[in-house]
């Protein structure tokens, strides 16, 4: 079993040979696999970035490959991925000053890191406002809000993703 980070890309190269002469052309598909997982047809390349709802599960994934020859030979690959919580968000360092805010977020790579504000806590989710949404190549990584500044009080709140 594969044990993989949720947020992450997964690629798994597929590869198959055909023995007869001339060979046959070879076509991949995914047999069985989680929403959102993908096979290259030409080239057997499996891709899939597991979201937030589908971490904490092992997932069987089947790759087939098949030619076109009369009759048609298939084979098909089954392996299973499971799909670990990254670690949650992190902020640190939180200052204002010089017309802005700015915090450091930090966590594991791979998720997106969505920021959002509002200036009432008590308002559900739908009362936060959407500032950014980043896939950072390191962490932690800054977050300026230059516009903190036009309110009297604000808050924030970090969530990863997909």
């Amino acid at each position: 079993m594969v044990q993989f980070w949720r947020g992450r890309t997964l690629v798994v190269s597929n590869a198959a040979a055909d023995v007869d002469a001339p060979a046959q052309t070879l076509t991949y598909d995914l047999a069985n696999g989680p929403a959102g997982a993908a096979v290259n047809p030409a080239n057997g390349v499996l891709s899939w970035r597991p979201g937030v709802s589908q971490s904490g599960i092992a997932y069987p994934i089947s790759v087939r490959v098949t030619d076109n020859g009369t009759p048609s030979m298939s084979a098909t690959q089954t392996f299973a991925v499971a799909v670990l919580q990254p670690a949650r968000p992190s902020v640190s360092l939180p200052t204002a000053g010089s017309g802005q805010f700015q915090m450091l977020i930090g966590g594991d790579l791979g998720p997106d890191y969505s920021v959002y504000a509002t200036t009432n806590v008590a308002k559900n989710f739908s009362g936060w406002n959407w500032l950014l949404t980043t896939n950072p190549p390191s962490l932690p990584f800054q977050f300026m809000d230059p516009t903190a500044t036009n309110y009297a009080q604000r808050f924030y709140r970090v969530l990863i993703g997909p």
